[in-house]
């Protein structure tokens, strides 16, 4: 339904870091809140080696638990902590915040 959904222009996170001048490795703080596309920009990231010092996300699709949902969330948090990360803070529903440890 067009009502329920709108189109928007993508741009990667290579892309925008070019456009204003940034190096991937500076990242300090990353916000994911993109309504369940959650595990897509994780496996970017992780497959395009690029580690933010903190990963902010809120995992959507806890929020509207289905078993589809909770594998995604249990991967991409899984694909976290296997690549450096720590989960440091939660607020028990669907927000968490990870840490990169160098």
């Amino acid at each position: 339904n067009k009502k329920d959904s709108i189109t928007v222009k993508k741009m990667t996170i290579k892309s925008i870091c070019n456009l204003v001048k940034l190096d991937l490795t500076d990242i300090e703080i990353l916000k994911i809140d993109i309504e369940g596309a959650e595990l897509e920009i994780i496996e970017y990231l992780i497959n395009s080696n690029i580690f933010p010092s903190q990963i902010l996300v809120e995992f959507d699709e806890l929020n509207y638990p289905t078993k589809k949902g909770n594998n995604n969330v249990t991967k991409a948090h899984e694909l976290l902590t296997n690549n450096g990360y720590i989960l440091c803070a939660s607020d028990g529903k669907a927000d968490f915040t990870y840490l990169f440890q160098k």
